[in-house]
Parts: C-alpha cells; structure tokens; sequence
C-alpha cells in the first residue's frame, strides 16, 4: 500500500483480517450493546484508523436527511463539529461539510453502475451535483494540505484534473498497481461506455418502469430506492452475505421534470427477475410526482391555486416595478448593471453563493433546464437567467465564471460590495445570514432558496422555491 502511494499517490484499501482488525470486533461490540449511534464512539471509530495513518489532513462528507443517520443539519452539525474537534486535537488539519442525502448523488444507484458514472465524473463528464461534491471536498484538502491558495482555487485546480484527462489517467494507474490487468484498466478509462458496461457485468434483466401518472417529479426519494436495491440483491442483510454488483437503478427523469403517464421512471436492473409487483410499488413510491387525479379534486386543487396566485400577486406588487432593484457588476467585463438593463426581457433571477456544498447546485441545475426547455419553445420570448451572490467576500466576478461554467451557457453572475450586494437581497425579500467562521476561516451563508420570474416591464411577476423549478416552474 505504501508503494503504491509512493509510486502513484493513490490507493483504495478497505478494512480486512490483516489491516485495522480490531475495527469489525469493536463495531460489532457497538452493535449488540445498541451503541452503534453513539456520538462519542462514532468519532472514535471514524478517527481512530485516520489518526493511525497519521494524516496531515483530513475532510468529511457529514450526510443529513431522510436517507442519512441524522435527519436533521442540527444532528449532523453535532457530529461535524465533534469529528472536527477530536481530529484537530490529534493534530489532523480537520474540517467537514455538511451536505444533504435526501435524494440519490447523481443519477445512478448500485455498484457497478455508480462505478460508471464515477469514470464519466472522471473524465470531465457525468452529473453536475456529484461533480460539484467531489471538487467542493477534495478543493478544501487542497487547500489545507498547503496545495492551493484556498478552498474555491483547490476546487479549480481539481476541475482542471477533471477536465484534462490526468485525473483518470491517475485512477488507470492506481488500478494497474493495485493489480487490474492493463487491458482491464485501460477499457474501464479509455473505453466506450458499452464497453465499460462489458467489463463491470451487466443484469440480464433491465426493465424500465413507466410512470403511474402524469405530472412533474417533486423528489427522488433515495431511502426508498435503496430498501428496493437492496432487497433484489445490491445490499447485505448480515455480514458475509454477498453483493451483486450488477443490480442498480438508473434514474431516466430528475427533479422537477415533466412525466407523461406511461413515460420513463428509473429502470431496474436485475440478474436473475424482474422485481415483483410490491417491489415495483415501492419503487414507483420513492419517486413523488405530483400529477392528475380525480376530476373534483383537481377542480378544487385549481381553484385554491388561483385563490393562492391572486394573494401572492398582490404580495409581489410591493417588489415591482419600483422596488425589487439591483446595482451590482457582471461576469462580463464586470459592467454595472441593474434592473434596467434587463427591461424588455423576461428574468429568472436566483440568489445564491458558490461555496453552497448542495443547495445552490440543485436549484440552479434546475433553473439552467427550466431555461433549456422555454428555449426549445420558438413561440416563447427569450429568457435571462440571472445569479446573484449572496457572498460577495468570495465571490468576485472570477469566482463566480468558474463556477457559473458547470450551468447554462447564458447564465449571468452578478456580484458587487457588501452593501450592494445586502441592499439587492433586501430589495427582493431575501433573507440572508452569514454563518460563524472556522479555525480556518472558513463559512456558510444561510438565505432564502428562491427564484423570482421578472417580466418585461422588470415586474416581479412570481418565485419559486425549491420544490417548483424545472418543467413546473416552466408550465406556471
């Protein structure tokens, strides 16, 4: 192990009867004496094999949400800043995101096909969440392993990796030392995607699942899908059981995305049968769409959507025209603009910051597709999609054209000074609040999640929150 970091710089290794033995005897101590969620044991059994690595640096993913231990940030936070803590104290430069685990990383669940998907991320490609996750956690290490300047230019530097082609030349590598037979390796990160298919094993069964209904996915509900992977063979019930690498679903549709009755759900794949009638409910189940139903309950749905519009139209008079303004500089030359510059077009305009490790990516993946499908309308006037910083410390015109690349080609970032910038989020209603900083320095921004629609005479017409982009925000 040792060689191969030495000669390559990487390595996966996983604990076993010769390395860390001790770790399977104490968690299974945790396990018959109803431990396993304790704080103080969790941290112990997380550090304990990094501290005996004796790492320089170390970053963690902490998961909050419905598919994660903690449900809650406030949970998570708890252990994020006790892992932090402990490691500093056993002189680990130390720190943790905390990062939502709602919905599936990407859109693949399953051994072998997250692999795949993880060699797209590698080679530039794949979802933009999962590639804005590993560029947000490896920029921090960078960044305090002394490699980089600070946390947004360790990202770049990993981007650059990604986009080069030298990170999956590194991960060939890695596999050649580790003992993958060259052709082996070279198919897997040169291959085309059938042939990578080839060398990971497909299922012998895929069957695509039609939607129930119609209407617009709201969620992809990841701990749903996992019970049904895991019942068809992805998972283990007890320690020894074996994995099937090949079952896996696919998700075809994401959030916020228009479903026909009958259209693409996730498919599933299965080596031995396709899953059986309650498998299959509970699948249709872990995707929510909001969609048709009885003829009296839509008329009743209707009618309070158009009781509710009206109220929240009046409520947004006060935004438009006269308020709801801006005087910030562009990502274009950094030219000043506000409202005015954009009279005569319609506006999506999001507030947001590009340290957000999940929330900001999502929505604005959503907004760049929101867009994507108004364009595909030639009967539809042009949009202006919009981003406005919350975070102006960090956030200056270079900043926010790297990260604003990953999203639609015509997405404008604006930023500005501190006032400017607490001045445009007041004008529009925008909360916004700078959290407490690290030993290092470092922050989060809590604020609003919302996208509000301008029309052509720069009215504030609607806003969106975080359950109504994609083709619903685009339908209303």
């Amino acid at each position: 192990m040792r060689h191969i970091l030495a000669r390559v710089g990487c390595c996966i290794v996983g604990q076993s009867a010769e390395l860390v033995p001790a770790d399977r005897v104490l968690y299974a101590l945790r396990d018959v004496t109803a431990t396993v969620d304790s704080l103080p044991l969790i941290t112990a059994s997380i550090l304990s094999k990094k501290a005996v690595e004796r790492l320089s640096a170390l970053v963690l993913d902490v998961k909050f949400g419905g598919a994660a231990l903690y449900p809650t940030q406030e949970s998570a936070r708890e252990l994020a800043q006790s892992l932090v803590a402990v490691g500093t104290q056993l002189g680990m430069r130390t720190a943790a995101l905390l990062t939502r685990m709602e919905q599936p990383l990407g859109r693949a669940v399953g051994n072998a096909l997250e692999v795949l998907e993880a060699l797209e991320c590698l080679g530039g490609r794949g979802p933009p969440d999962l590639r804005h996750l590993v560029t947000a956690l490896g920029g921090v290490l960078l960044w305090q392993c002394g490699m980089a300047a600070g946390a947004e230019q360790g990202r770049e530097r990993l981007a650059r990796a990604l986009d080069d082609g030298s990170a999956l030349r590194t991960f060939e590598a890695m596999l050649g030392a580790q003992g993958v037979p060259p052709d082996t390796a070279r198919g897997l990160c040169a291959g085309t995607p059938a042939q990578r298919r080839q060398l990971l094993g497909e299922a012998k069964v895929c069957e695509e699942l039609p939607a129930p209904q119609e209407g617009w996915v709201q969620q992809v509900r990841a701990l749903p899908l996992a019970r049904v992977l895991h019942r068809l063979g992805a998972g283990r019930a007890r320690a020894g059981d074996p994995v099937n690498p090949r079952v896996g679903a696919e998700l075809l549709v994401g959030t916020g995305e228009h479903l026909r009755a009958a259209g693409p759900a996730p498919p599933v794949r299965c080596p031995r049968c396709p899953p059986g009638a309650p498998l299959r409910q509970r699948l249709a189940a872990a995707a929510a769409v909001a969609g048709a139903a009885a003829a009296g309950w839509l008329y009743l749905r209707r009618q309070k959507e158009r009781q509710r519009l009206s109220r929240r139209l009046g409520d947004l008079r006060a935004l438009a025209p006269s308020r709801g303004d801006f005087q910030l500089r562009d990502t274009e030359g950094g030219r000043e603009r506000s409202k005015a510059d954009f009279l005569g077009r319609w506006v999506l305009l999001y507030f947001g910051f590009t340290h957000c490790p999940d929330v900001c990516p999502e929505e604005l993946e959503k907004l760049s597709r929101a867009v994507e499908l108004l364009e595909s309308d030639p009967a539809l006037p042009p949009v202006q999609p919009l981003f406005v910083t919350v975070d102006p410390e960090r956030d200056d015109a270079a900043a926010l054209r790297r990260y604003l690349r990953d999203f639609h080609p015509r997405l404008l970032g604006l930023t500005g000074g501190p006032r400017q910038v607490r001045e445009a989020a007041a004008a529009f209603g925008v909360y916004v609040s700078a959290g407490p900083r690290d030993a290092d320095g470092d922050y989060a921004v809590d604020h609003s999640v919302l996208t509000f629609l301008l029309d052509p005479d720069g009215a504030v017409r609607d806003c969106y929150g975080r359950s109504r982009h994609g083709r619903g925000g685009t339908e209303q």
